[in-house]
């Protein structure tokens, strides 16, 4: 009865594979030739997708909670980490080989353990009108990548990060226009040099946006942050048992990053009530590194607690020509 029964996905037209809900995206992924589409009709889909194959696009009706959703099935599988994520591309990882040109449109990844969509290797992804939702971990993530875009995407309830790049040397990553609230870092930028951040929304975190270097040899540099609104990150995040501080009331921090310049963003009313070790409107600290080189610049900042705090550490910041309310 389940050969008679099971729905295969078959293509539409060249080039175009219709999935409907009860079907598998996955197999339509594994189907697919480099070029192809695969078109997701409304509904809700219960898998975990791996795309290793370069130049697919998943183009889903839209990420609202009408469109295209994808949740963990019941038993997950054995890709994508145990099926940890929604949707993982993945290059590969023996030979050091991204997998370039994927793009990913219009899905709603939600309550997966770790991640509503990973990229580990990926070169010149998009991800894009899609939304990452109450996942374990991050909701949408880039890990050893270049050329990433994220935008107009929607990141809420993950807990750990909206929105996060890391790990790469040399990023080129773009995210625009996103909108990151209800999680632990709106966006979070950690050992990984070169990038934009533009015209995003980032509310109601617990940190807006973590600029963080660790003791990689990769430092966490080179991110032009511009253009944001960046307000009410007054969530409590309490320390973890490994000695991380509790965090609240922090609208943009650079922990050890270098030359990285934040400009004419509007960073607002980020408070907290709770004794935390550091917070501001805009934070400069040092990690495992001094901060160094940063540029904090032509920001618009109001009514922050404190609108700008450094530890003093570090060497070549410049803090100027910001209009603050009530003070600098």
């Amino acid at each position: 009865m389940f050969v008679a029964t099971f729905a295969i996905a078959t293509p539409a037209s060249a080039g175009t594979i219709v999935v409907a809900p009860g079907e598998s995206i996955n197999d339509a992924v594994a189907s697919a030739q480099p070029g192809d589409t695969i078109q997701l009709q409304a509904g809700v889909y219960e898998d975990v997708v791996v795309i290793k194959t370069n130049d697919i696009t998943i183009q889903g009706v839209g990420s609202g909670i009408d469109g295209s959703i994808l949740r963990p099935p019941t038993d997950l599988p054995g890709r994508c980490f145990g099926g940890i994520a929604g949707i993982c591309v993945r290059g590969n990882g023996q030979t050091g080989t991204p997998v370039s040109g994927v793009t990913i449109t219009g899905v709603r990844a939600e309550a997966f353990l770790a991640f509503g969509f990973v990229a580990l290797l990926a070169e010149n992804l998009t991800l894009e009108d899609n939304a990452g939702v109450d996942n374990g971990e991050y909701g949408l993530a880039a890990f050893e990548s270049s050329g990433v875009v994220m935008r107009n995407n929607v990141a809420s309830g993950n807990a750990l990060a909206g929105l996060y790049v890391g790990d790469s040397p040399i990023a080129d990553a773009t995210l625009e226009g996103n909108e990151a609230f209800d999680n632990a870092y709106g966006l979070f930028l950690r050992d990984a040099k070169i990038g934009t951040v533009t015209a995003n929304t980032i509310h109601d975190n617990c940190i807006g946006i973590l600029v963080f270097n660790t003791s990689s040899p990769i430092h966490a540099a080179r991110w032009t942050i511009t253009a944001n609104t960046i307000e009410n990150n007054s969530r409590f995040c309490p320390g973890g048992g490994g000695g991380d501080p509790s965090l609240s009331g922090i609208g943009i921090a650079i922990a050890g990053g270098r030359r990285n310049t934040i400009e004419g963003n509007v960073i607002q009313n980020n408070q907290t009530n709770r004794n935390v070790a550091f917070h501001g409107g805009v934070v400069l600290i040092r990690f495992d590194f001094a901060p160094k080189n940063n540029t904090v610049t032509g920001n618009t900042l109001v009514r922050n607690r404190p609108n700008v705090f450094t530890d003093g550490s570090g060497s070549g910041n410049v803090i100027a020509d910001n209009d603050c309310t009530p003070h600098c």
